[in-house]
């Protein structure tokens, strides 16, 4: 089965909890003009573009459009050093697997470099924020 879209999404938060408008901004208070994913689903989302969402109305709240974009700024300030940290936790199994790959291309081995790609698409995935990466550090 096909996830929904990030937009097919939030039609789907708005014909749950209405629209955002008719709500108060969580934050500030003022009138909310959107729906705003709180970043806490463990079953979260993330479309070509990089954008995170949960396909459950509950993980959003209401916000104004200032208070979102501080809110989603902020969220991903906190996820960079936790980015690097994950980066040089995998970076030595990543050019281990680098440099497999190209003994197994020197050996015209094709078997070999189909899993090497496949391994380097695998110990990447958490780099690309892919929920459904497995860790393996």
């Amino acid at each position: 089965m096909t996830a929904p879209s990030y937009s097919a999404v939030h039609a789907r938060v708005q014909n749950a909890r209405g629209r955002a408008r008719r709500h108060a901004c969580i934050d500030c208070g003022r009138p909310a003009r959107q729906w705003s994913y709180d970043h806490a689903d463990p079953a979260e989302l993330v479309d070509a573009r990089g954008m995170e969402y949960s396909t459950d109305p509950t993980h959003y709240d209401p916000r104004c459009n200032p208070c979102h974009r501080a809110f989603d700024s902020a969220y991903r300030k906190q996820g960079i050093p936790r980015l690097h940290a994950l980066a040089a936790e995998l970076e030595p199994q990543i050019r281990a697997a680098i440099a497999a790959r190209k003994e197994a291309r020197k050996a015209s081995d094709v078997l070999a470099v189909e899993y090497w790609d496949d391994e380097l698409e695998r110990l990447s995935a958490p780099l690309r924020n892919d929920p459904r990466a497995e860790r393996t550090a």
